[in-house]
């Protein structure tokens, strides 16, 4: 990080395909890295990492339905729902995996909290 911000632009630009290496794009290899400073971390802190799928409307808290945008999926949605979208690009054999966002708070509360009540070993749940 301290390289990257030390260097110029342009530079960086250039040297993106060789940092990033075998990740797919930026994001993923951002991602990884945050969650390598959350492994070294480890010993120091209770620490937990949540994966969410894509994160969808609410179940039932606040109330049902409930997006505060329509970015991503939830617009996608709305377009196809509303006849905005009329088509679009799929493979049916694939599957979407969406979460309220409901649900994902409160595993990330629940993960919370078991971890910083317990001495918790090193999971990898699914």
């Amino acid at each position: 990080m301290q390289l990257c911000s030390s260097l110029p632009p342009d530079l960086v630009d250039s040297l993106t395909g060789k940092l990033v290496g075998k990740h797919k794009n930026i994001y993923t290899f951002t991602k990884h890295l945050a969650e390598s400073l959350v492994y070294e971390a480890r010993f120091d802190y209770p620490v937990c990492i949540v994966r969410p799928p894509i994160v969808g409307p609410a179940h039932r808290e606040p109330f049902p339905g409930w997006v505060d945008n329509f970015n991503g999926m939830c617009g996608y949605i709305t377009g196809m729902s509303t006849g905005i979208i009329r088509c679009g690009y799929t493979n049916r054999q694939r599957t979407i995996d969406v979460v309220p966002v409901d649900h994902l708070v409160n595993l990330i509360l629940a993960a919370a909290m078991e971890v910083s009540s317990k001495n918790v070993k090193l999971q990898n749940d699914v």
